[in-house]
């Protein structure tokens, strides 16, 4: 009985690859863009480094500017020189780079598609009263009335206003 079972079941198989038809190929444009979610140590390099290779790079911060954690930090081991003075000239050659885009003060919010073909939606948070006109002067800051935790330094014990930028 296990004998005549398999003899069907390859007959059936058989039967069926007889009435298949080859699938065709398709081409779908691709586009080489890289989209790198944190603006660490890591997402920098990774960022300057694919950008000097010619790719159209951007960048997504959680935060409303790019250096991750390690750019808050005071001295870093061996030698003890400053997070900020280490990391300022790749952030100064990415932010400054012409084929990458920083979106900080964003975050991914859907990722549709497949391998080699995303569609990604990007949320952008406001950062500024207005990004147009913003000269990094820090004159809004002052005069923002909405207090909020400080989430970043100490956990939330203290507040900051709702406009801010982490560091200089």
């Amino acid at each position: 009985m296990a004998t005549e079972k398999a003899d069907s079941i390859i007959r059936a198989a058989i039967f069926r690859c007889l009435h298949q038809v080859a699938l065709s190929e398709k081409e779908i444009e691709c586009l080489t863009d890289v989209l790198i979610v944190g603006s660490g140590v890591a997402g920098l390099t990774a960022a300057y480094l694919l950008a000097e290779a010619g790719r159209r790079v951007y960048l997504v911060e959680k935060r409303p500017a790019v250096g991750g954690t390690a750019v808050l930090l005071g001295d870093v081991f061996p030698n003890l020189e400053c997070a900020s003075c280490m990391l300022e000239p790749l952030m100064d050659d990415v932010l400054h780079h012409p084929l990458i885009e920083v979106l900080p003060y964003s975050e991914v919010t859907e990722i549709l598609g497949y391998f080699g073909n995303f569609q990604v939606s990007i949320k952008r948070k406001a950062r500024h009263v207005s990004e147009d006109g913003c000269f990094g002067c820090r004159t809004c800051h002052d005069v923002c009335p909405v207090q909020v935790p400080n989430q970043e330094y100490d956990f939330g014990l203290s507040k900051r206003k709702a406009i801010y930028i982490p560091y200089p």
